[in-house]
């Protein structure tokens, strides 16, 4: 392929993408979209499970993200994207003081999805990790653990339908209950 970008619009991406890393890599929403759409950034999926119940229970919370607003407030397994200047432990770290208030250990990587564009409108990389809080995570309205059974009875009003986040957790609680029986 021919280089089509003139010599100034190489430096003026090269001074963004300087802004960008200096200001701790924040891109305005529109802009986000816009490099979402042009790049594969990983989101990491925290999948967090209380094994000590009888039958396991994932947590998911609320959705209140910017970048999917279909999704505003509909339950899905918390989750972030990754900078490229943190470790997964930071991001996963990171991501779990913003949504659950408590601190997250890493396990290990559990799956992996592909977003197309035509799935989310921005496309991108589902990383779903097993994660241990480091403390004990409140419940609410927003936030709760959810055995395989009420998960899948939640409808389109409370949880996103046809989904990666509902698929993958449908699919690892039944292999954790299978594991119990």
């Amino acid at each position: 392929m021919t280089d089509t970008f003139t010599e100034a619009e190489s430096e003026e991406l090269k001074r963004l993408l300087k802004k960008i890393q200096e200001n701790d890599y924040w891109v305005p929403l529109l802009a986000w979209q816009e490099l979402h759409r042009t790049l594969t950034l990983p989101a990491f999926e925290l999948v967090i499970v209380d094994k000590k119940q009888k039958v396991p229970h994932i947590l998911l919370t609320r959705y209140e993200g910017e970048t999917i607003p279909a999704h505003k407030g509909l339950f899905h397994i918390p989750g972030g994207f990754g900078k490229v200047s943190e470790s997964i432990q930071e991001t996963c770290s990171r991501v779990a003081r913003g949504e659950l208030g408590v601190d997250v250990e890493y396990k290990g990587a559990l799956d992996i999805h592909k977003w197309m564009v035509e799935e989310s409108g921005i496309g991108g990389l589902s990383v779903f990790v097993a994660c241990e809080p480091r403390g004990v995570i409140a419940e609410s309205e927003g936030k709760r653990f959810f055995t395989c059974e009420e998960m899948l009875a939640l409808g389109s009003k409370d949880m996103i339908q046809n989904h990666p986040h509902r698929a993958f957790a449908e699919k690892y609680l039944k292999e954790l209950e299978s594991k119990i029986d």
